[in-house]
């Protein structure tokens, strides 16, 4: 039987009053009021790194309170507005906006290549520390800047959003502000998604509510909360209008400036972080067969756009690329397994890659043979995010963000138990931030690899409906539209 039992329409408002008593709309308050509660504890720390412990026990514990919330809201159809879920979610990032970042440094490298761009030099001209004294920025943000040495490895849209929270002239808050807009954006886009695709909104507290989420952008202000906006605005654009019918892919005319633009957002998707790559077959599938050229002329355009004035130096970026593709690695269980074989790093990337190819080939060779749901489509992506998580090299916990974009439309019980697994990772931090010593061990990423695989197969164990939480849409038959 499932773990959760689906929505039942109620059709008797008197039978729905039943469920929502008082009892239940206070009980409903108090879920709320424990988790912004819990991240303002995170809040008040002085030093999130010397409260790592603490950091994973009440991120647990939010974790728990989401899935209590998940569980009431399917169960007892309590209603939990969009509104509710937007005001929450913009509360527990305000907590965060103001604080430097503690769980790490990719800021300062933001600000750093904001910087030059404003101050009309290329930052994929030279690396950091190579450059003049008289072109420098300040000597106390160069310190800051992680491998200086290296010539700035992010994409060009990644570019502009630096320069342009750098052009607040608030320093680092410029940009952690400028992102956790974009994030908020994420949030009422996810919930309009939801809407769309005829699923209740309280599930957007997947993502809006999420630990992973509000720690990696509202407090250390990765860039992925602008790659993640951009995909979910090209995703938009290509679902069209929820219609009295159920879902449809507009077909009017007025609807192929909408693909365009489509097209051109998940370029800036692409160039805000390169691994939206792995989405390209699905997006044109949502485009549909007859808008897939002006999908592509709108990739095109964007991506010509945006890199054709970091030329020629942006070729240095891709030195950067090669590099961190051979030789890093972080919490990568199967890679660290797999180190212990004969095999070179070289040969065991490659192999690890080839496994990769084969998740690629089974998200989307059904595609095919017959059309997917749009949220079929949605759980191909959600599928890829885990299994890049599952196997690459490094694992760094902010990876796990387009894997958190996708749980409210596939809200898998081992995608939900991987993106907070991520977080013990940060156990690294506690010697790094004592001792000054960056010390790994085998056990932490043993633990993220074997909490979602544990969590699938409980499910499998005690579950016929894999996806928890998660109420069968009216409209399951529906397929985009030309494919």
């Amino acid at each position: 039987m499932p773990t959760v039992a689906p929505t039942k329409k109620v059709n008797n408002p008197s039978s729905l009053a039943m469920h929502c008593t008082p009892a239940c709309v206070l009980s409903q308050w108090g879920l709320c009021t424990a988790i912004v509660f819990s991240y303002l504890v995170l809040a008040l720390q002085a030093d999130l790194r010397l409260a790592i412990a603490l950091l994973v026990a009440v991120t647990a514990g939010v974790m728990i309170l989401i899935c209590i919330c998940l569980y009431t809201a399917s169960r007892y159809h309590w209603h939990v507005s969009p509104g509710q879920v937007m005001v929450v979610a913009i509360l527990i990032r305000a907590f965060f906006v103001l604080r430097p970042p503690e769980l790490s440094d990719d800021l300062f490298r933001y600000l750093w290549d904001g910087l030059r761009l404003l101050s009309g030099h290329n930052p994929y001209g030279l690396p950091p520390a190579a450059v003049p004294a008289h072109e420098a920025g300040p000597a106390a943000l160069l310190a800051r800047v992680n491998h200086a040495d290296l010539t700035t490895i992010y994409p060009p849209a990644a570019q502009w959003v630096f320069t342009a929270g750098a052009a607040l002239k608030s320093g680092l808050i410029g940009i952690k502000t400028v992102l956790v807009i974009f994030d908020v954006m994420t949030c009422a886009l996810i919930v309009r998604l939801l809407r769309i695709l005829e699923q209740p909104s309280w599930l957007a507290i997947l993502y809006a509510w999420h630990p992973l989420t509000v720690l990696e952008i509202a407090a250390s202000g990765h860039i992925d909360a602008a790659g993640m906006l951009f995909l979910v605005v090209a995703i938009y654009l290509l679902v069209g209008q929820p219609q009295t019918a159920g879902l449809v892919v507009p077909r009017a005319k007025p609807q192929w400036r909408r693909v365009f633009i489509a097209g051109v957002c998940y370029s800036m998707a692409v160039l805000t972080k390169l691994f939206p790559l792995v989405f390209f077959p699905g997006m044109l599938i949502l485009a549909g067969r007859s808008r897939r050229i002006v999908f592509c002329i709108g990739i095109t355009v964007g991506v010509l756009t945006l890199a054709l004035p970091f030329f020629p130096d942006i070729q240095n970026a891709w030195a950067t690329l090669s590099l961190y593709a051979r030789t890093w690695e972080f919490s990568g269980f199967l890679y660290r397994c797999m180190c212990l074989t004969p095999l070179s790093g070289i040969q065991t990337r490659c192999l690890i890659g080839g496994g990769f190819a084969v998740a690629l080939f089974i998200a989307y060779r059904p595609i095919g043979t017959r059309r997917p749901p749009i949220a079929g489509i949605l759980d191909r992506f959600r599928f890829l995010a885990l299994a890049f998580l599952l196997l690459t090299p490094t694992l760094h916990p902010w990876y796990a963000l387009y894997l958190v974009l996708f749980l409210p439309f596939s809200p898998a019980s081992c995608g939900i138990v991987l993106s907070w697994a991520v977080l013990l990772a940060y156990r690294v931090l506690i010697p790094y931030a004592l001792l000054g010593r960056w010390i790994e061990d085998d056990l932490t990423p043993f633990l993220i690899f074997a909490a979602p695989v544990a969590a699938w197969l409980l499910q499998r164990l005690t579950a016929d409906d894999p996806q928890y939480f998660h109420p069968r849409p009216k409209n399951a038959r529906q397929r985009p539209a030309d494919l």
